[in-house]
């Protein structure tokens, strides 16, 4: 597998966005695609400090699917078992 190809799996991997990888790894989204793609050869040190970037990314909560964060979780409890509607 070539970097273009590593950079692309990790990052789809991670169920990273590219233009979020693109931000923290300090390049244009632009750019970024080509190198996945594989128009573009960047400068090895480049390529070390994106996949750097994606072996340390965590995905925020926030991100996470519902079904996810209530899986063992049936909601919130609102006082109103055993009320009539």
């Amino acid at each position: 597998m070539n970097d273009a190809e590593v950079i692309k799996t990790r990052r789809k991997e991670k169920r990273m966005m590219l233009i979020e990888l693109a931000a923290r790894a300090g390049v244009n989204q632009a750019y970024l695609a080509g190198i996945e793609v594989g128009a573009i050869h960047p400068p090895e040190e480049q390529i070390e400090r994106i996949l750097a970037v994606i072996e340390n990314y965590e995905r925020p909560v926030s991100c996470l699917p519902k079904s996810y964060l209530f899986k063992n979780y049936g909601g919130p409890d609102l006082g109103l078992s055993g009320t009539q509607f």
